[in-house]
């Protein structure tokens, strides 16, 4: 949010992936089906716990007590082991990113294509009678993770050198007990990559620190950020390839989020007051819901395009309005359509309806 927005309750400064500290956060929880369409919806504090919200969102679904309960799909944010034991619990079926270690690391057969993905994956031995593990690996989350250990390597090292070149500075701390501290707070600041790193610290009569030198270790980096992750479910019965399709709808909530971020401006929020937030986040909502409702037809109509394709292609058509004056000092309105192309003829085509919209329109006034 822009501003400091004191008149809204839920305004809140928490963690954001952004690195926005200096600005209040508003959490939207959303729910959505296997085909996008939001289930369920609502605005909560910025410095909310996200673990904390899952149970109270699946009561908000009005789920009956019978056996037609929703299948679970969650990130590893959500997916706490106390989430997992209460699913189990109320007899909920689940499929999750691990946030956990799995019980073993051998498949029961090499990792094979899933779907039409370029993801492949195994299922993990296990004897565990509750839960299945999945092993995925993906070449694109592997080309992210890289850039993201190079990052972290590159953060790491230039923290530890600045303390490093501090021992030869005057006014700089040189006791080797507030180095050795210095350097522990470093090691936790980049926790998940401090790791994979030798750190000494050198001292010549155990009470100065003379120098820090630190190296890499390559079996612990090529294992850390590597694009292989872990799956976990307590669906039994069925197979890879199905577990895989389920857990793609997940994708459905990360492109919801996505697309409101990007096409439908929903931040950033220059509202002040809580009741005009939430018109705004609310419009966003709804337009996302309008907009998902197209997506679905085109879907159904085998025209798998995206928003943006859809709306560069229908912007060109336009409803044109022309006026022109009587001899008796009337005025006359003429309103016509450009004629469709055939890229929107496809579309229309795959939504169902007719290309004759909004027939020519003649109004004298």
């Amino acid at each position: 949010m822009e501003g400091r927005a004191t008149a809204n309750p839920n305004a809140k400064r928490g963690g954001s992936k952004e690195k926005r500290s200096d600005c209040p956060l508003i959490t939207l929880r959303l729910v959505v089906n296997e085909h996008g369409f939001t289930q369920h919806s609502s605005f909560l504090p910025g410095n909310i716990s996200e673990p904390k919200t899952l149970q109270e969102a699946i009561a908000a679904l009005n789920v009956p007590g019978n056996l037609f309960k929703p299948t679970i799909v969650m990130d590893a944010g959500i997916a706490t082991e106390e989430n997992l034991t209460w699913l189990r619990d109320n007899h909920f079926h689940y499929i999750v990113v691990a946030r956990q270690d799995p019980p073993s690391e051998e498949l029961e057969a090499p990792p094979v294509l899933l779907g039409d993905s370029h993801v492949k994956g195994a299922l993990v031995k296990t004897t565990d009678s509750e839960e299945r593990w999945l092993y995925c690996e993906s070449p694109d989350k592997e080309a992210v993770a890289g850039q993201i250990k190079t990052l972290f390597c590159t953060r790491f090292e230039a923290d530890l050198q600045k303390l490093a070149e501090g021992l030869t500075r005057p006014n700089c701390r040189k006791k080797l007990g507030k180095i050795l501290e210095r350097v522990g707070r470093l090691k936790e600041k980049h926790k998940r990559i401090s790791g994979c790193y030798e750190v000494h610290v050198h001292s010549t009569d155990g009470q100065i620190a003379t120098a820090i030198e630190w190296q890499p270790l390559p079996e612990k980096l090529e294992a850390k950020l590597n694009g292989s992750y872990f799956l976990r479910t307590n669906l039994l019965n069925e197979p890879l390839q199905k577990l895989w399709e389920i857990y793609r709808s997940l994708a459905k909530v990360e492109d919801a989020f996505r697309f409101m971020k990007s096409s439908l401006g929903l931040r950033p929020i220059f509202h002040e007051k809580k009741e005009r937030l939430d018109g705004h986040l609310w419009i966003t909502l709804l337009a996302y819901q309008l907009i998902q409702a197209c997506l679905y037809q085109c879907h159904r109509g085998n025209l798998f395009h995206h928003w943006p394709t859809l709306r560069n292609r229908l912007w060109r058509r336009m409803r044109i309005t022309m006026c022109a004056k009587l001899e008796q000092g009337q005025v006359l309105y003429h309103r016509s359509t450009t004629q469709a192309e055939e890229s929107q003829k496809e579309i229309y085509k795959a939504i169902g309806i007719s290309p004759q919209i909004s027939k020519a329109k003649k109004i004298i006034v």
